[in-house]
């Protein structure tokens, strides 16, 4: 009772760091961040794209923006601490890193600030792969059952890409037959996504080269070229970061 009760008035006493004028200029730090180290080798490509904090001095409070989950603000502590607000005690720090970059961190996550313009075209080259993908699903599958009922199918330059995106569509399904313990094994569903994600970039080559050799002399077939174009430079992105041919079994 009496050492339970000492703990108690311990913590009751425990006073918060007063909030004091910081030791840096909180402005210099304002921009854009990315975590640094990224937290899994995997996920780089989405924290690059999706692990975007704004950071911002508004003369009392250092702000941070994150582009997933809540905005957060930080109090100046003194030097080149800082915490955030309804703490006690000092939760960040900013430094610079060993090239001079700015950098936050709170002990357990680093962010790192990097340039818009190297975050701006990874969104941008997202955003027209995704897009790009979803109306190829929606013109490809519908283009493909209309000439297959024609028995016209083998003159159809979009025939690759719709049966590639039905297999991406399919392939996770195996998912639900597998214990979840078994995504690092070679199941024949990871199998199936790995050669769905792989064939993928292939059948949009085939249908922009078939596009072609039926010509580009309608806006439709242009606007149709543009998407296979916009859904294949999304596949080299994510080539280049590991994530195409999606192996989640090593």
């Amino acid at each position: 009772m009496n050492y339970s009760g000492s703990i108690s008035m311990r913590k009751c006493s425990t006073k918060a760091v007063p909030v004091a004028t910081p030791g840096v200029d909180p402005g210099a730090w304002a921009g854009w961040y990315v975590i640094s180290p990224t937290r899994f080798r995997q996920f780089a490509y989405l924290d690059a794209v999706a692990g975007i904090t704004r950071v911002e001095w508004d003369g009392h409070h250092l702000v941070l923006r994150p582009i997933q989950g809540a905005t957060r603000e930080l109090e100046p502590v003194g030097g080149t601490q800082f915490r955030l607000e309804g703490r006690r005690a000092p939760t960040h720090v900013l430094f610079h890193s060993a090239t001079g970059v700015p950098v936050i961190s709170d002990g357990q996550r680093t962010l790192e600030r990097v340039s818009r313009w190297r975050v701006v075209p990874l969104w941008l080259s997202a955003l027209a792969g995704v897009v790009a993908l979803l109306a190829l699903l929606v013109t490809s599958v519908v283009r493909a059952g209309i000439e297959w009922r024609q028995r016209r199918l083998g003159s159809e330059p979009l025939r690759w890409t719709a049966g590639a995106l039905l297999l991406l569509l399919g392939a996770p399904l195996l998912y639900l037959s597998e214990s979840f313990l078994a995504i690092g094994n070679p199941t024949p569903a990871n199998v199936a996504v790995a050669l769905a994600t792989g064939l993928l970039p292939v059948a949009l080559v085939a249908s922009l080269a078939g596009r072609a050799r039926h010509g580009l002399g309608n806006w439709a077939a242009r606007l149709e070229a543009v998407a296979l174009g916009a859904a294949i430079q999304w596949c080299l992105v994510l080539a280049t970061w590991g994530l195409l041919p999606l192996m989640l079994c090593r």
